[in-house]
């Protein structure tokens, strides 16, 4: 066994080996998908897109570096189970939108900053996308 003090740890690399790191990081990959996985990936994405949308920045980067992992991998893992980030994405936001409207004392514009939109009206874009109406016709149909 070879002992080392702590501080070889931080001395820095006069050359680092890029070749190195990429081959240790495929298989730091390898082993990571070999082990189980523990509860349900999309809703662990789902979760932190909530997180997210509360700060502004759902983006793809920005879960990636919530759940520990490069966005690759993320990207790479979706695609396994043929789901992709964006719908992903879409879908949570539209939910929070329905869950939302369906409370009155919300306003429109409160509603578009919970999701994560600078603006009311690309909310409203991606409302009409999502169900086929504005959301103030969504609400009022709510309330009939």
């Amino acid at each position: 066994m070879l002992r080392l003090p702590l501080s070889v740890l931080s001395t820095p690399l006069l050359r680092p080996d890029a070749a190195l790191l990429a081959l240790l990081e495929q298989q730091a990959e390898t082993l990571l998908a070999k082990l189980p996985d523990r509860g349900n990936y999309e809703h662990a994405i789902r979760r932190c897109i909530i997180q997210l949308l509360r700060e502004g920045d759902p983006s793809l980067e920005r879960v990636a570096e919530k759940m520990n992992t490069s966005p690759r991998t993320l990207r790479r893992r979706l695609e396994e189970k043929d789901q992709n980030f964006r719908a992903i994405l879409e879908d949570t936001r539209c939910r929070l939108a329905e869950e939302y409207l369906s409370d009155p004392r919300l306003q429109l514009s409160e509603i578009a900053a919970l999701l994560g939109y600078a603006e009311q009206s690309p909310f409203q874009r991606a409302f009409r996308r999502w169900k086929g109406q504005t959301p103030q016709g969504w609400r009022n149909q709510l309330q009939q």
